[in-house]
């Protein structure tokens, strides 16, 4: 039990010369767990802050009795500096995510419909002339557009667009008529953004910030720790 209450904790402190060993070179495919899911944390998933914990399993007979082992773990649990610190780690990670955003595909779809009726005032229109007569017209359009941007600067644009054209005019020899295009796009700078670094200068500036924060956030643990310890010790010294 006491071990699980750990884990959070221990996962952040072993996380963090793991991450800066792991570092990955510009010139290397992205990381696998650095995703939504591979950064998420209990902490972040839920949307209440807790109160303090377990206070009350080491009260007997109206006084609290803690060995080292439970006092450092109440401090972890309970400390509002770790926990502050804590966020500023989850801030970090999701500071790292959002430089992925400019490599994200995009795909888009648009559909339109027109349609138009007028009465007849020329043969002109194909409709004859007539109290009655009227030209109407339809016109569908569809279009589907993905894009997107690599990490070499490279960017494409794919796309397909359809048109559908009917009308009652007798002047036309296809009706309905289709008109369809395919578009396709490639653009890979020489200069300015070309290349691995100049892409990726974002993501390996927010993986420093992650890891400074994860440091920061171990020397907040170890602190917590050691003034625990040090209180620990002073008290039995003195009893």
């Amino acid at each position: 039990m006491q071990k699980n209450r750990l884990a959070p904790f221990l996962f952040l402190l072993m996380s963090a010369p793991a991450f800066a060993q792991t570092q990955t070179t510009p010139t290397q495919a992205p990381r696998i767990n650095e995703s939504y899911r591979g950064l998420m944390t209990p902490q972040v998933l839920s949307d209440k802050l807790q109160p303090p914990q377990h206070m009350r399993d080491y009260v007997a007979d109206g006084k609290l009795r803690l060995t080292l082992h439970n006092a450092i773990l109440l401090a972890l649990e309970n400390n509002s500096n770790v926990r502050i610190q804590e966020t500023q780690v989850e801030t970090a990670k999701f500071s790292l995510l959002a430089k992925y955003q400019p490599f994200d595909p995009v795909l888009q779809g648009i559909f339109n419909i027109n349609r138009y009726s007028f009465p007849g005032d020329s043969q002109l229109q194909g409709v004859g002339v007539s109290p009655t007569a009227a030209l109407n017209s339809l016109t569908q359009s569809g279009q589907v557009n993905y894009t997107q941007t690599f990490q070499t600067g490279t960017n494409i644009v794919a796309g397909i667009s359809a048109t559908k054209n009917s009308t009652n005019s007798q002047f036309y020899f296809f009706n309905p008529n289709y008109n369809t295009t395919l578009n396709f796009q490639f653009t890979q700078p020489l200069l300015r953004n070309a290349g691995f670094l100049a892409n990726r200068a974002p993501l390996i500036i927010a993986r420093r910030a992650l890891q400074q924060s994860r440091a920061t956030f171990e020397a907040q643990v170890s602190d917590a720790i050691l003034q625990v310890g040090q209180r620990k010790i002073e008290r039995t010294v003195a009893a």
